[in-house]
C-alpha cells in the first residue's frame, strides 16, 4: 500500500476495482479522486479491493504485454529492437501475473484521442486508466515517453514491426 500512498500524497487520483478489474463504484474513473478521506471510506467499504490510477490526471502512459489466453506479451517485448527493450527496462515496471506494466510520463501538450491504444495482440498502450500491482520503482520517477512509443500512438500509424522470435521467457 506504500505506492498508492505516495501516488495519493502527490495528487494522483485512484479508485477501487474487484478482483476481475470491474469498478466498485457506480462511476468508476468518474469517480477517481485523491482525497484521503473517501480513499479510507472505499478501504473499509470494499476491504479487498485492487486500486486503479487514473493515467491522464498523472500525465502517465502504460505500455502494455499481455500474457493470457492467446497473448504472449513476453514474445512480442523480446521481439522490439534492443534499444526500444533497454529503454523500457528503465521504467517502473508493475507485473501481474498475466504480464506487465511500463509506465512512461506523456510529454506536455501531448494530446491523446483514444483510453487505448491496440498495437500489436498481447500489447497495448493505455492512456485513461490501469490497474495497479505493485511497480518495482516509483511510477512518479518515470521518464518520458521516448519517439518509437509517441509514434505508435499517431493516427494511422503503420503496423509496429516485430521481429520473429521463437523466446518465451518471463521479465522479472
Amino acid at each position: 500500500m506504500n505506492f498508492i500512498n505516495e501516488l495519493i500524497a502527490n495528487g494522483c487520483e485512484i479508485f477501487p476495482v474487484t478482483k476481475d478489474k470491474k469498478p466498485c463504484t457506480a462511476h468508476g474513473l468518474k469517480d477517481a479522486t485523491n482525497d484521503i478521506k473517501t480513499i479510507n471510506e472505499w478501504r473499509s467499504q470494499f476491504p479487498n479491493c485492487r486500486w486503479a490510477l487514473r493515467l491522464d490526471k498523472a500525465n502517465l502512459i502504460v505500455a502494455d504485454f499481455d500474457n493470457h489466453g492467446n497473448k504472449n506479451g513476453t514474445r512480442l517485448f523480446e521481439q522490439l529492437p534492443k534499444e526500444q527493450q533497454d529503454f523500457l527496462k528503465t521504467c517502473p515496471i508493475d507485473v501481474s501475473k498475466n504480464g506487465f506494466h511500463f509506465f512512461m510520463k506523456l510529454p506536455k501538450g501531448q494530446k491523446l484521442d483514444k483510453a487505448r491504444y491496440e498495437i500489436k495482440n498481447g500489447f497495448e498502450i493505455f492512456t485513461l486508466q490501469v490497474n495497479l500491482y505493485d511497480p518495482n520503482t516509483s511510477i512518479l520517477d518515470a521518464l518520458e515517453a521516448p519517439q518509437f512509443i509517441l509514434d505508435m500512438l499517431k493516427p494511422n500509424n503503420a503496423q509496429f514491426n516485430f521481429n520473429v522470435t521463437n523466446s518465451h521467457k518471463r521479465l522479472s
